[in-house]
């Protein structure tokens, strides 16, 4: 998660320097949020995979839940506080409190928040078991074709969006707007508040019904458009 989040830093570093040299064209945007994108598809799920070991499994689902409206409810703040701060400081000042926040973040995970290793010394497996458990994995999905055609389905899905959705939505308006940051302000605003209308009620759909908190995690990214 640190080196993806120092490739990001780097990126916006980059973005810094040529809106200060006045170098700063569309296709740069592209190409450092496409890079941005590609380590967002392995951050994504280290940090959902690191929450799981910090936290106790009982509480899965309520976490699940309130990392769905925290990201929500900052998609929907995130334009109107980013439009003030560029009223007031302009692209420049955006980016240093980006960085800013960066360097807070790298700080608190690298020296604050330790997750556990869950697998004692003795319990550690050697090469040979690691390949042994590959194979039993592969024979077991040979023979469960439909859980093997999620897997499939769901890591397209994932590593393409954040590849492509997730990084190009933005340079896209703009490209298709004029430039317009209101434009992209108010769909990125629209998007978050679809996610957070879709997780309220798909949590309170299925109270009764025990779906897990991934799983709904999942639906409220296809309801919101994320894989359209």
């Amino acid at each position: 998660m640190l080196v993806c989040d120092s490739v990001a830093a780097v990126c916006s570093i980059i973005i810094l320097g040529c809106f200060l040299s006045g170098s700063l064209e569309l296709w740069i945007l592209c190409v450092v949020n496409m890079i941005n994108g590609f380590m967002n598809a392995f951050q994504n799920p280290a940090s959902q995979v690191a929450v799981t070991l910090l936290v106790n499994p009982k509480d899965y689902a309520r976490v699940g839940g309130i990392q769905s409206v925290v990201s929500s409810i900052a998609g929907i703040l995130t334009p109107v506080l980013a439009a003030g701060l560029l009223s007031v400081g302009g692209l420049g000042f955006i980016i240093v409190i980006d960085l800013g926040t960066f360097l807070f973040a790298f700080i608190v995970l690298l020296l604050f928040v330790r997750i556990p290793d869950i697998i004692k010394k003795e319990q550690k497996a050697s090469f040979g078991e690691i390949v042994g458990s590959i194979k039993g994995g592969v024979s077991f999905l040979k023979t469960n074709q439909g859980i093997l055609v999620l897997l499939l389905m769901y890591s397209v899905l994932e590593f393409t969006g954040a590849i492509s959705f997730d990084s190009m939505y933005s340079p896209l308006i703009l490209a298709r707007t004029g430039n317009n940051e209101m434009a992209v302000g108010i769909i990125s605003a629209f998007m978050a508040a679809g996610c957070l209308a879709a997780s309220i009620m798909l949590t309170v759909m299925n109270l009764a019904t025990g779906i897990p908190a991934a799983g709904k995690s999942t639906m409220a990214e296809v309801t919101e458009g994320r894989y359209l």
